[in-house]
């Protein structure tokens, strides 16, 4: 399945550890597609992410 994300849904399922989305994206199968500003913001908030979330570098970058 092709998947459009949404940097704004993104960054919640990334913030939060128990998001049942998280597991989705995190787990799937699908392809993502997502504008390329999105790893901007993800790059910018990086260490907010790794706080909040529990996810080492290597697997935020997955």
């Amino acid at each position: 399945m092709r998947v459009v994300v949404d940097a704004n849904i993104l960054m919640s399922c990334l913030i939060s550890p128990l998001s049942s989305d998280r597991e989705t994206l995190l787990e799937s199968n699908s392809k993502f597609f997502a504008p390329n500003f999105l790893f901007a913001e993800l790059f910018l908030h990086k260490e907010k992410i790794m706080a909040h979330s529990k996810l080492d570098e290597a697997r935020l970058h997955e």
